[in-house]
């Protein structure tokens, strides 16, 4: 029996000092071996004091040199030299510790090895706490500190950081010192994790590590997220109720991560929820709240397709950037940059960018940049201003033909469109250009029912073409039909039947009659019975009528109405 026994172990490379010391207050010694055992206490600690270990039972084998602790393990690291074990010089900044308990510990001098087995945990105080059944810790050749921790069998870990409270699961962990940061934990075998019970996930490999900006959290290889949303709620208002959807929102990606106030999600990102929504991009930005548990804005970049779906049908969206920023309630607004696009059962809008908004009940979009919008040619049935003799005065669209606008940028809120710039208008035989045009659509029946355009205004079809500098056309609310047509300021027809001018003008499709106003003048070409090109009708004056029909003229007031046997250069 040996009493107060100290044992002291030298490094080749220790400049000073032991590198351990282990006390017993008494032991038994083979006297033969060295090996020595008692069921009482043992302590050991490295030279400088950074790592203490404690216990109860204890076998010491001289020839491996390893120490064997039976029952109530405790290990104390101090933090403040495990960070400047890898900086030598510098002087430790603080006292907190890492503590392990365990039933068992091997440790193994000569390997720089401690095995912990046994119901395990560890506590690092305001960072992390971690659970398993085996654990290796690879002391560092200074005797201070560690270079890697190896964690396996049923592995549990809470980070205990108030910005981001997260619970792990998985087979095996590993902890790896690094100079640059507090060190690096990775998950593997089947890793998961859950926040708060707002947000669970799972991948491959899961990632954690303390930076300067708080901890960072990667989940890596087949990430998968669930983010329930009652919890995690697509609202700004911090008042607002959070009873929105029972449908989570599930997210696959190659990797993505958690930090303070962001998640990030990159390659080959999805995102679902249910049947509401589908969202596929290469990464995905999702600004949080953590005091609210509400999710602040969604920003996706390159090839961008979300895939919205209700009773009204499916809106795709497409761009190579989204950002998305809820408001109160169901308000919000979708911002589309770098080819974007818009498609619906109603209409295909792009752009260089588009913004869609909805504030209560009120929905408005703004396309800026090479705009473009389509509509289907039943929008409004027909727009035939000119009509040649023997044709007939209406012609059924081709509904596969789609109307086609083209803008620098335009704008629409409540069923009011406004188009600006170079603005190009085109269906079946029919084009249109002017500098603004302003439209008037009703939501409910799904039709225009008015087009006002301005500013070097050109109208052409097959039959005719106008130009003038504003014409305002209305439409049937029950056929879409159009109803009439006015033209004003400059107006300037040519029709195969001949020509008209004046500064108003006034169609009427129905009666294929065109009432010209302010200094008229029309020359209309008279059928010949004689193979000489025929003779020519014109009026001056007044007021000037034009049966496109019957192509005859009439007026009103003082006007003049004279033959030709030429027609007059105008």
């Amino acid at each position: 029996m040996l009493k107060g026994v100290s044992i002291e172990f030298f490094s080749p490379d220790q400049q000073e000092g032991p590198s351990y010391i282990i006390q017993a207050p008494n032991c038994i010694m083979d006297p033969v071996t060295h090996d020595a055992h008692s069921p009482e206490k043992i302590s050991l600690q490295s030279g400088d004091g950074g790592v203490q270990m404690s216990g109860v039972g204890w076998h010491w084998s001289h020839g491996s040199s390893e120490l064997t602790i039976s029952n109530r393990v405790t290990t104390v690291i101090k933090k403040a030299y495990l960070e400047s074990a890898t900086k030598p010089q510098q002087a430790p900044q603080t006292d907190s510790n890492i503590t392990v308990q365990s039933r068992q510990l091997v440790f193994k001098r000569q390997q720089g090895l401690a095995l912990f087995s046994k119901d395990v945990s560890i506590l690092d105080p305001g960072t992390l706490q971690l659970n398993c059944q085996t654990l290796t810790l690879t002391l560092t050749s200074e005797s201070s500190g560690f270079r890697e921790i190896k964690a396996s069998g049923e592995v549990a870990i809470s980070l205990l950081a108030e910005n981001l409270p997260v619970t792990a699961r998985s087979g095996r962990a590993i902890y790896q010192a690094r100079p640059d940061s507090e060190g690096q934990l990775e998950l593997i075998d089947a890793p998961s994790w859950n926040h708060a019970g707002g947000a669970s996930g799972n991948g491959n490999l899961i990632r954690m590590e303390k930076a300067e900006n708080g901890t960072q959290f990667v989940v890596m290889g087949q990430a998968y997220l669930a983010l329930e949303m009652q919890k995690f709620d697509l609202k700004s208002n911090p008042k607002a109720s959070l009873e929105q959807t029972s449908e989570p929102v599930i997210v696959h990606s190659q990797t993505y991560s958690l930090n303070n106030d962001e998640v990030i999600f990159l390659n080959a990102v999805t995102a679902v929820q249910g049947a509401d929504w589908k969202l596929s991009c290469e990464k995905l930005v999702s600004g949080w709240n953590r005091e609210t548990s509400q999710i602040q804005y969604l920003e996706a970049t390159r090839d961008v397709r979300w895939t919205q779906s209700s009773v009204k049908g499916e809106v795709i969206t497409s761009c190579n950037r989204a950002r998305y920023t809820p408001g109160e309630e169901e308000d919000y607004t979708l911002e589309l940059e770098d080819h974007a696009s818009v498609t619906t059962r109603d209409y295909v809008a792009k752009g260089d960018t588009i913004t869609m908004e909805q504030a209560g009940k009120q929905q408005r979009m703004h396309v800026a940049g090479n705009g473009y919008l389509e509509m289907p040619v039943d929008t409004f049935n027909e727009m035939r201003l000119f009509k040649t003799s023997g044709a007939p005065a209406s012609q059924a669209p081709d509904k596969t033909n789609p109307i086609k606008i083209h803008a620098d940028q335009y704008a629409f809120a409540d069923g009011k469109g406004a188009f600006t710039g170079e603005v190009h208008v085109e269906w079946n035989d029919t084009q249109m250009t002017c500098r603004k045009l302003d439209t008037d659509y009703d939501v409910e029946s799904q039709a225009i029912r008015s087009l006002v355009a301005t500013g070097e205004v050109a109208f052409q079809q097959e039959d005719g073409v106008l130009t003038c500098h504003s014409m305002h056309s209305w439409f049937s609310p029950e056929t879409g039909q159009l109803e009439g047509a006015k033209a004003q300021t400059e107006v300037l027809m040519e029709h195969p039947n001949g020509k008209a001018s004046g500064d108003e003008a006034v169609f009427n499709p129905l009666t294929q009659l065109i009432e010209l106003k302010g200094d008229p003048r029309i020359l209309a070409k008279l059928p010949s019975t004689r193979n000489d090109g025929g003779r020519y009708v014109l009026a001056e004056g007044g007021r000037l009528f034009w049966n496109q029909e019957r192509n005859r003229l009439s007026g009103r007031g003082d006007y003049q109405i004279q033959t030709l046997e030429q027609a007059e250069k105008w």
